[in-house]
């Protein structure tokens, strides 16, 4: 499991995410909103597709994703 650091940039627990809305866990406040995504679990994995105008796809190791500059 990760943990904020002083790189961390934003820090997001899928797992934790009610509704649409996804909390920025970092301390730096960047949350967010998911829109027209659709969560899967596959194996120990969380896809979280989003369909946007560009498709981004976000892989997340048990639930989790962790960005960072």
């Amino acid at each position: 499991m990760f943990d904020s650091d002083d790189d961390t940039l934003a820090l997001y627990r899928f797992s934790a995410q009610r509704d649409d809305q996804v909390e920025d866990l970092s301390g730096n406040e960047h949350h967010g909103q998911l829109l027209g995504a659709t969560r899967v679990r596959v194996d120990d994995r969380l896809d979280v597709i989003i369909d946007t105008a560009s498709t981004s796809r976000i892989n997340a190791e048990a639930s989790l994703v962790k960005i960072a500059p």
